[in-house]
């Protein structure tokens, strides 16, 4: 049973499958209940933050160009507004194409997947005009 694939992809790029597995492992002991299942989930839990940081420390850890690192500062400035590649790209004169496989080579992502990940990261229910219930 898959569960979280679509919100972890969005969230977190989780090419290896692991952090998913994870969350299915706990899934599935919670629903057994078994004897000690409460352990086990704590276990898997800190299993879980752990493998976790180590994505967030490998995937900050990489040295990314100039060109990169540019246009995750334009990301970061204006990510509230609508965003593309070609914009950034026409502004700063470079290729579209080139910058697109670059930008996917050096972070694993793609432009778009990336702008989704920092809008999720900064969401605040606060500015929502129609809070959920």
């Amino acid at each position: 049973m898959v569960l979280f694939e679509s919100l972890t992809e969005t969230i977190f790029c989780d090419s290896d499958k692991s952090i998913i597995s994870l969350f299915e492992k706990m899934y599935e002991e919670f629903k057994t209940k078994a004897p000690g299942y409460e352990e086990l989930l704590r276990a898997t839990l800190i299993e879980l933050i752990i493998r976790t940081l180590c994505k967030i420390c490998v995937y900050h850890s990489k040295s990314t160009s100039v060109i990169i690192q540019a246009c995750l500062a334009y990301i970061d400035r204006n990510y509230t507004s609508d965003l593309s590649l070609s914009e950034f790209c026409h502004c700063h004169y470079y290729n579209l194409s080139y910058v697109s496989r670059k930008f996917k080579s050096e972070l694993g992502i793609t432009f778009s997947q990336y702008v989704q990940q920092v809008r999720i990261a900064n969401w605040n229910p606060a500015f929502c005009k129609d809070p959920l219930p």
